[in-house]
């Protein structure tokens, strides 16, 4: 049991690098929003974790996908300030940046648009 644990503990920190760097495969899709920003996002395949990295005004946020009726869509519970997350909804060429308000008692529709964008 001994020999399991130190071969999990030596090969649990090399299992997440080798994830993290199926990452840099990936490309970058540029957007251009209508708030004069620009978002670039990384589209994560299934076997590089099935989400999104997306760069915003600097930083960089890990999201996972989430269901949706058309397009894809993807949030974060890191947002811009504190106890607000994240949601990217692409439709074709498009894609909205919304704020999630981390609250039960508010209703998706009532999420705020952060910008609308389009593929460069």
């Amino acid at each position: 049991m001994k020999v399991l644990k130190r071969h999990v503990r030596v090969l649990a920190p090399l299992l997440v690098i080798a994830a993290m760097s199926g990452c840099s495969n990936q490309p970058r899709t540029e957007y251009y929003c209508d708030n004069g920003e620009r978002a670039g996002v990384i589209y994560l395949s299934e076997a590089a974790g099935s989400g999104a990295i997306l760069h915003y005004q600097g930083q960089d946020y890990e999201m996972y996908p989430t269901r949706t009726a058309s397009g894809a869509k993807y949030a974060t519970e890191q947002g811009l300030s504190p106890e607000e997350g994240l949601i990217w909804w692409t439709q074709g060429e498009s894609a909205m940046l919304m704020t999630m308000i981390l609250d039960h008692t508010v209703s998706a529709e009532d999420y705020p648009m952060i910008a609308r964008c389009e593929l460069l």
